[in-house]
């Protein structure tokens, strides 16, 4: 079984993800303004979804196989799988991303191989079972307060012999490892296990509570706790939603507990620099990387910033 966040507060974490992705701070992942305005702090992003696109490439899937993409954000993807000419359909909790995907693809709605749907991903999904070739997720689980939930629908829709494809940040990639607050925040779950969730926008003062230490409860009001180097948040929402933290280890482990084979694990990037892309050395370093990834050595493919893995459900 799937470790959740307490029932009590899954209503309300839906509730307040719902609110997110229909305000007007989500616009930014329409019209791809987040790569081309912002394409240096976003290169993860992307070659995130071109590893995805490599690995469905290479399941030789037939032209009409229909796929189901679950969070499609800003509809990028979706694109370019309509592109390769299956039969696709995304669900995204968002009004507006459905909105601006329906109107991007619109070739694709008239000829009706395309249909983008308001839906949850812990809703009741409204599709045949054994129905769907391929189910992807890219970086929505992380939202989902439900996985168990979300993982059983999956596995309804997906034939017996379809693939289930997970993308996700990984927590201890070199790069949060080379940033202070995130390796200190990784550290601190890693060592309590409360590798599951986390308020986005944690300050050291939070980060430092979370541990539930005495020391640092006693002294939570102090001028030290209290500086604003310590109170400052790294992210400012306007709603405050918990996210799911995930190892590349975690992924497998979800995957495999709720009754999935786990067929590949691949990942990247490795090392970046979101301020100079064009680091001769650092380009180098990741390709160095990324080739000790393929070679699929498990220690390499840990420290990857996003895991991708590719899995297919138990036949029962």
């Amino acid at each position: 079984m799937t470790k959740n966040i307490d029932n009590r507060k899954i209503k309300t974490h839906k509730s307040a993800v719902k609110n997110w992705w229909n305000s007007d701070k989500t616009k930014k992942w329409q019209h791809g303004k987040m790569y081309k305005k912002d394409f240096k702090n976003h290169l993860h992003v992307l070659f995130r979804k071109n590893r995805v696109l490599e690995l469905i490439s290479g399941l030789n899937l037939p032209k009409n196989a229909k796929v189901l993409e679950l969070g499609f954000g800003g509809a990028e993807l979706a694109g370019d799988l309509l592109k390769s000419g299956y039969k696709y359909t995304g669900i995204d909790i968002s009004k507006h991303l459905v909105k601006h995907a329906k109107k991007k693809h619109l070739k694709y709605l008239k000829n009706k191989k395309a249909k983008f749907i308001n839906l949850s991903l812990e809703d009741k999904y409204n599709f045949k079972s054994n129905y769907f070739d391929l189910v992807i997720e890219v970086g929505a689980f992380q939202y989902a307060g439900n996985l168990t939930k979300t993982l059983n629908e999956i596995k309804r829709v997906l034939k017996v012999k379809g693939f289930f494809l997970m993308a996700q940040s990984n927590m201890y990639s070199f790069n949060n490892l080379m940033n202070f607050r995130r390796f200190l925040k990784a550290l601190i779950w890693f060592f309590q296990k409360k590798n599951f969730f986390y308020n986005y926008s944690l300050s050291f003062k939070d980060i430092l509570l979370s541990t539930e230490l005495k020391f640092f409860k006693k002294y939570k009001n102090s001028k030290f706790m209290n500086f604003k180097f310590m109170t400052n948040y790294s992210e400012v929402w306007k709603y405050k939603i918990i996210k799911r933290l995930f190892s590349i280890g975690k992924m497998q482990k979800l995957l495999k507990d709720n009754q999935f084979i786990v067929k590949k694990v691949s990942g990247g990037p490795f090392i970046y620099n979101s301020k100079d892309n064009t680091t001769i050395i650092l380009s180098m370093l990741n390709k160095t990387l990324q080739l000790l990834c393929d070679l699929k050595l498990p220690l390499i493919i840990r420290f990857a910033d996003s895991g991708i893995i590719l899995a297919s459900k138990k036949n029962s």
